[in-house]
């Protein structure tokens, strides 16, 4: 256990326990820690061969081998870039969240870098009992992040995330034991390695059900009309740093089981699935956009349009096209970024004004203008602005759609009009037009918090106007070099 995905899942709880020994200097610690996991992130990625060079970092070693269970984690291109997405937002959560936390830093921090190592653990298992204990390892420090520092609702918003994502988990935890269970029937050894159950060879039925077990588990996470209905009191409910990872980064656990197991594991229960998920993906874009035009409240407004925005994903990923796939891993990425960007600039403008209704805010560009710069570069690429990181997935899946069904494309195409309505009208209303009660005495950003918004502007920017990098990691899962 010495190469670097180990030490990528390790460093976090090791900084997770340092910060709680830290007392007062536990922020600085755990900044550090996170900056040195970004590094290994970064690391691996220069490292990686490319797409031909199948799961890289591979590590196997023996845990209870009377059950088949090993520690065995690898990764391909997509596994990467969600390590790198995880590295860098759970960094931008910590100092995003410098001077709004103020009670329990040093358990603050902790449970942050806790939630980075189980993630990083999600997307390098290569054993599906470990996939599943991380998994559920993640519920726990989400869970703590919202019902101890989040809103007045938070107990109840954290009880229904639980519910809904454990009663997901349950098909979830079905299905492997079906797999496993096949794979002792046809080649009598008992097995949970990810190649292994790949090769077990399912009844037409059965491959239905356990497929579905999968889809209904990932679908929660998503997540997907019309299991959504945790996200927005979750989002509401939860600080700042609790938003910027349930969106970037813990959304993208459903798409990734999708494109890693449903995928290729279930081909044929995926060709009959197809049409229901991407009705259910189209439902997603278009229900979202609608209820976000409606809403008042800036966190549930982003929140609504993450379900809008991963419908993409679930579209994209059941087109069947090359296109459409690599689109929908390319757009989790790409939302990560800029939704994640969103809820950290809420979070800023709720420390000054107090306030997330629009009804409240308005004419602030006057006086944040680097706020405000900040805020429109995030929601142009939250729309799919050409040049910005947004269009560049978002494309993709609508070529998917259009060689998959032209109606298809046309309506995932409509959600794109949407997203231009309602963010547009979001900035306006928050910057422009008569100023509302809270544009009083309002500070502009910090250095700390510019540096941040230029880094992710930065990013949003190298990815539209260059996406080669990123779409070579993104589309490892359809061969894209």
């Amino acid at each position: 256990m010495n190469g670097p995905l180990s030490w990528l899942i390790v460093v976090p709880l090791l900084g997770a326990t340092a910060a709680l020994a830290a007392g007062p200097f536990a922020r600085a610690v755990g900044a550090a820690f996170a900056t040195f996991t970004m590094g290994l992130a970064l690391f691996a990625w220069r490292a990686w061969g490319g797409p031909a060079a199948g799961f890289a970092f591979e590590e196997r070693v023996g845990w209870l081998p009377g059950l088949g269970l090993e520690y065995h984690v690898g990764a391909d291109g997509l596994s990467l870039a969600l390590v790198l997405l995880t590295a860098a937002l759970t960094l931008v959560a910590l100092i995003g969240s410098w001077h709004e936390i103020r009670q329990r830093v040093p358990e603050f921090v902790a449970v942050l870098l806790f939630l980075e190592g189980a993630l990083v653990g999600v997307f390098t298992s290569l054993d599906l009992v470990l996939f599943f204990l991380c998994w559920e390892a993640v519920l726990i420090p989400m869970f703590v992040l919202i019902s101890v520092w989040g809103g007045a609702e938070r107990r109840k918003a954290a009880m229904k995330f639980v519910l809904f994502t454990m009663g997901g988990s349950a098909f979830l935890l079905v299905g492997i034991l079906v797999m496993a269970a096949a794979h002792v029937r046809q080649f009598g050894s008992l097995s949970f390695a990810y190649e292994a159950l790949r090769g077990v060879t399912l009844s037409p039925q059965t491959q239905l059900w356990v497929c579905a077990g999968f889809l209904v588990a990932f679908l929660v996470k998503l997540p997907a009309f019309p299991v959504h209905t945790w996200l927005p009191d979750a989002h509401t409910e939860a600080p700042t740093a609790g938003s910027v990872l349930l969106a970037g980064v813990l959304l993208k656990m459903g798409g990734y089981g999708i494109l890693r197991f449903c995928l290729p594991m279930f081909p044929d229960a995926v060709v009959i699935f197809r049409p229901w998920m991407v009705a259910l993906g189209l439902i997603g874009i278009l229900y979202g956009a609608l209820i976000v035009l409606v809403q008042d409240d800036l966190k549930r407004l982003v929140a609504y349009s993450s379900v809008s925005h991963m419908g993409y994903v679930l579209v994209g990923a059941f087109s069947g096209m090359a296109a459409g796939v690599t689109g929908a891993a390319l757009q989790m990425i790409n939302h990560g970024i800029t939704t994640g960007g969103l809820f950290l600039a809420v979070g800023m403008l709720y420390e000054r004004t107090h306030t997330r209704r629009l009804a409240d805010l308005g004419g602030l560009a006057l006086l944040i203008p680097r706020y405000a710069w900040g805020l429109l570069v995030l929601s142009l690429a939250s729309l799919g602005l050409p040049g910005t990181n947004g269009f560049v997935g978002e494309f993709l899946v609508l070529v998917g759609a259009f060689q998959y069904r032209p109606v298809v494309g046309g309506l995932a195409a409509l959600g794109v009009v949407l997203a231009a309505a309602y963010l547009l009208s979001m900035y306006r209303r928050a910057m422009h037009g008569p100023a509302g009660p809270a544009a009083v005495h309002v500070s502009d950003v910090t250095p700390r918090e510019a540096c941040l918004l230029l880094s992710i502007g930065a990013v949003i920017l190298w990815i539209g106007i260059q996406p080669l990098p990123m779409l070579r990691l993104a589309g490892s899962i359809v061969g894209v070099h």
